[in-house]
């Protein structure tokens, strides 16, 4: 074991403190030949020293794991694992071709090695991960002209979904609902806080998604809108003002019951962004 820095001596500190009271608990236990006692607290300051950031076990170069996240209750482990490192591979937290190690994951996480193990193979699915057995599991590559091919066939998810929507009505709550969170994804564009606009637009869509009731749409709906929001992170995907207004003539034609309107409009919502990538990048 080794202090990594000297930002670190407070922390140097607490483990000397930590260290003398184990020692003489040990010195306690052993003169009362209480063998159980030492052996449990023994187990214990081995897990709590190795719990310590600024101690390592001669591994080198530790990921880049937060440890002031929020950990999403009522989910199981495999869950909340799967999601949070989804997360974390989405806003660049863990950088393409990382290598992943789960012991580190685990510990971060606070759930066994199994649920992460379960979490990366999810991930390995989606492609957000590769995993060679017996080699590494890392995060992929970043490949920006995946934008023309996730943006049209997400485009036609949507618009099928709005299509749908349009079809068996609304109601008035509802209208209002998507125009407010429109008003916000307005204001956000205006301040240039596009991380906000991204997460907005995201909500807007997703209330659309769900109101259409069809998992067949909303699971690969799903799958893709964390591809974008990955890209988005990467500079791939830039927001405009053009989406508030296409996102107006949206709501009107779902208020309307105007199913041809909502199904084009939606489409032209998304796939636009991906022949502005195509123009960029020409």
């Amino acid at each position: 074991m080794h202090v990594v820095s000297m930002k670190n001596v407070d922390n140097h500190l607490s483990a000397t403190l930590l260290s003398s009271a184990f020692f003489t608990a040990f010195m306690y236990a052993i003169y009362h030949d209480d063998v159980k006692f030492v052996t449990t607290k023994f187990v214990t300051y081995l897990n709590v020293v190795y719990n310590m950031q600024y101690i390592e076990f001669g591994r080198g170069d530790t990921m880049p794991i937060p440890k002031d996240f929020m950990k999403p209750a009522r989910l199981s482990a495999k869950e909340r694992a799967f999601l949070q490192l989804q997360e974390w591979i989405i806003d660049g937290t863990l950088q393409p071709l990382e290598k992943l190690n789960d012991a580190e994951l685990a510990t971060a996480l606070g759930v066994s090695r199994t649920p992460v193990r379960e979490a990366l193979q999810l991930l390995n699915a989606q492609g957000f991960v590769e995993m060679h057995p017996g080699v590494a599991t890392q995060v992929t590559a970043v490949n920006n002209a995946d934008v023309e091919k996730i943006l049209p066939v997400l485009a036609a998810l949507q618009a099928l979904a709005a299509e749908e929507v349009s079809r068996k009505g609304v109601t008035p709550a509802f209208i209002q609902q998507l125009r407010a969170k429109n008003a916000e994804f307005a204001l956000a564009i205006e301040s240039q806080n596009f991380y906000l606009a991204l997460k907005l637009d995201d909500e807007l869509h997703t209330l659309i998604i769900q109101e259409a009731d069809n998992e067949y749409i909303a699971n690969p709906v799903s799958d893709f809108q964390a591809h974008v929001r990955r890209l988005f992170f990467h500079n791939s995907i830039i927001l405009t003002a053009q989406s508030v207004v296409e996102h107006d003539k949206l709501i009107e034609a779902l208020e309307t019951h105007d199913a041809k309107t909502a199904h084009t409009i939606t489409k032209q919502n998304w796939v636009r962004a991906s022949e502005e990538y195509a123009a960029r990048t020409k």
